[in-house]
């Protein structure tokens, strides 16, 4: 009795010290628990995934390949230890065998996607700024008609992951189990279709390939900026919505000369068939147990025989943006889109012309509030007191009328804004992914 009665007189002499040891305490409890069921997540998917390696499988049968790019500098330095800790041991007990491809500076992977051949999935372990890089080298090949069959896999090891990876992997409560997650998907194999938009600049330059979308415009330079604001630690993040306010020029419009033609499901114009061909086989090969070759898929669309006159219209006009956020509709949210209000195969539009200086701070602090990230807004989630224009089509042409100090965001990237012409390539590209559960 004597020591609970010295212990609490201690606690109350000292109590400034009691209390920062309880948060210390607290934070440590709470670290260590999360650890530790990372590691028994972690166990669990692996042993799982020991189980179907051990299956026998033909003597035949080649083992798969995969090409992971493993970005290290990434997530603040730390994405090499999260791959290691939580995506390596899941890949390498697969029974795949596992190229790691360590990038050390930007581009760095884009050029390794020119030269790369005889691999049976790519693997992007970074942020978004390494899958841009990766399916842009993809794309820009000769044989770019063979590589987009290639599997891509995501595996969220960068900050900036939920404009791409989510789509193909619902989060987890921490990132070494959604690392996990999206490990077990890319080894189980599901893979789904994804569209793919191809944004070319006017004149010179080769195309960029984008899957989450293009964002320009106040909210963006506003969330760029907040780095300058380096003297306000723990307000930069919503000072830089906030600031920008007092200047004199307001709204902070662009203007544009635009152009958009409407979407389409399928023409001669616009799609073609392309015919993926069995692999072939030897006469002696068919003497010998295993897998058949596959016939060819007879339900293929001939789009040639398909003609929409609408398809090759333009419609052209002038705009003066405040904001502009361009997603595709088949990756725009987690949720399913309604076929009844959006075509499936388009482009969304979504622009804002005039902005108040109370709405803007409002709906930037929305967003931190929420966390959100770009693409993933919709018509629903802006304030009800900014004026939106929301525009499906399957291609569009900007054209600012003055580019310089201009800036837009590729899949989170930064670029020099140019005139550009941007087209959706529907269906384009498989990416493995894990299917959300069914409701029983």
């Amino acid at each position: 009795m004597a020591f609970v009665v010295k212990t609490f007189s201690t606690l109350r002499t000292h109590w400034k010290k009691s209390i920062a040891g309880s948060v210390l305490l607290g934070w440590l409890a709470n670290y260590g628990f999360n650890r530790y069921t990372d590691y028994v997540w972690i166990r669990a998917l692996c042993k799982e995934v020991e189980t179907l390696s051990d299956q026998p499988q033909s003597p035949f049968e080649k083992s798969k390949k995969l090409v992971v790019f493993l970005n290290p500098s990434a997530c603040n330095g730390k994405a090499m230890d999260n791959f290691e800790r939580a995506a390596a041991p899941i890949l390498h007990l697969s029974g795949m065998e596992i190229s790691i491809v360590k990038t050390q500076r930007e581009g760095e992977a884009k050029q390794y996607m020119s030269v790369l051949d005889d691999a049976d999935g790519v693997v992007v372990a970074g942020g978004d700024g390494t899958v841009l890089e990766v399916v842009t080298g993809m794309l820009r090949r000769e044989d770019r008609e063979r590589c987009r069959n290639i599997p891509v896999g995501v595996l969220p090891l960068g900050t900036a992951n939920n404009s791409i990876a989510a789509k193909l992997c619902t989060p987890a409560a921490t990132q070494p189990k959604w690392v996990a997650n999206s490990a077990k998907a890319i080894v189980d194999g599901e893979q789904k279709n994804v569209d793919v938009m191809e944004v070319k600049p006017e004149g010179e330059g080769k195309p960029t390939y984008a899957v989450a979308g293009l964002q320009f415009g106040a909210f963006r330079n506003a969330t760029e900026d907040a780095t300058k604001y380096w003297y306000l630690p723990l307000l930069k993040s919503r000072a830089t919505f906030v600031i920008p306010t007092f200047t004199s020029q307001w709204p902070p419009v662009t203007d544009m000369d635009f152009s958009h033609s409407p979407p389409c499901e399928g023409c001669s114009n616009c799609r073609t068939t392309v015919k993926v061909l069995p692999p072939v086989r030897r006469w002696w090969q068919r003497l010998l147990p295993g897998r058949p070759a596959q016939p060819n898929n007879n339900n293929d669309i001939d789009y040639s025989k398909i003609d929409n006159p609408a398809c090759s219209m333009w419609v052209e006009s002038k705009k003066s943006w405040v904001e502009f956020v361009c997603s595709i509709n088949n990756m725009a949210t987690t949720q399913p889109v309604s076929s009844e209000t959006t075509p499936q195969n388009s482009i969304s539009l979504q622009s804002v012309e005039n902005l108040q200086r109370g709405s803007f701070v409002k709906e930037g602090w929305q967003r931190l509030k929420e966390n959100k990230r770009l693409y993933q807004q919709q018509k629903k989630d802006i304030s009800d007191d900014i004026v939106s224009e929301t525009i499906n089509c399957r291609q569009f042409k900007i054209t600012p009328e003055n580019s310089e100090d201009l800036w837009i965001n590729i899949d989170n990237e930064p670029f020099e804004m140019k005139p550009m012409h941007v087209t959706l390539l529907t269906n384009y590209m498989k990416f493995f992914h894990s299917p959300p559960p069914q409701n029983v």
